[in-house]
């Protein structure tokens, strides 16, 4: 009977460690979701300079001398994002996760967001 107590107490000891490291995967995968945030689609409905808030993927970042360009996607569609490089306090790399408030601008017709506050989820 003792042998069979070490068995279980082994196996049950590798499951727990296994969900453990299961859970710590599936926490890096998903994107906290925020109340305040807006989907994307919904914005060209706002007026320009209503401040707005919105949570998704990064698709691309452009690195100019002054401004970062920053496309976010979301589940239902994409936003261009101008940030300045005193609002962004780390590297910022496509696939990221990232909840951006600002103001809605039109440039060259286009809709765009200008970012005051960004935060990154890792």
């Amino acid at each position: 009977m003792l042998i069979q107590e070490k068995i279980l107490l082994k196996i049950t000891l590798v499951i727990s460690l296994l969900g453990m490291l299961l859970l710590i995967f599936i926490s890096q995968k998903i994107a906290p979701q925020d109340a305040n945030a807006i989907p994307i689609n919904t914005l060209q409905d706002r007026e320009e300079n209503s401040q707005v808030t919105i949570m998704g993927v990064l698709e691309s970042v452009i690195n100019t001398p002054t401004i970062l360009i920053l496309k976010v996607k979301d589940n239902t569609g994409t936003m261009t994002v101008i940030a300045g490089k005193k609002e962004v306090s780390e590297r910022l790399r496509k696939g990221m996760s990232i909840e951006v408030i600002g103001t809605l601008k039109t440039y060259e017709g286009k809709q765009e967001l200008e970012a005051q506050t960004m935060k990154v989820f890792v």
